[in-house]
């Protein structure tokens, strides 16, 4: 189990810093692993859980005009930290108590995720 958690930790590290490319590590994730996996059911979460923080810092801040962030920064990290840490051992439960669901859902985000990228063009 804790192989299949290290699997989907890229998602978890690239969230704060880049939307596409933990997007990228999520759709690699499901590809290698499957949707219905434990890896590619976290990655899922990961992506779906957190906010780019540098960018909202950057954007949001920046657009208003304020320069002292103060404890922003640390605190949206450590909201990132909290919600990897909370993944990291609800999922594995909600996949052994409720398989059913989480495969259900996972499959779902997947294929929208797909045609999207398709939509796009990317590959």
């Amino acid at each position: 189990m804790i192989r299949h958690i290290t699997n989907a930790i890229p998602v978890a590290l690239m969230r704060p810093f880049s939307a596409g490319g933990s997007r990228g590590f999520m759709l690699d994730a499901m590809k290698t692993y499957g949707p219905d996996s434990l890896a590619g059911q976290l990655s899922c979460l990961f992506q779906g859980a957190a906010e780019t923080t540098f960018y909202v810092i950057a954007l949001y801040f920046g657009s208003v005009g304020v320069k002292n962030t103060r404890y922003t920064l640390w605190i949206m990290l450590l909201v990132d930290l909290v919600w990897e840490q909370g993944i990291m051992w609800v999922c594995p439960v909600l996949v052994l108590a409720v398989p059913h669901l989480m495969t259900q859902i996972s499959k779902v985000v997947y294929s929208r995720l797909v045609c999207f990228t398709h939509f796009l063009g990317i590959k």
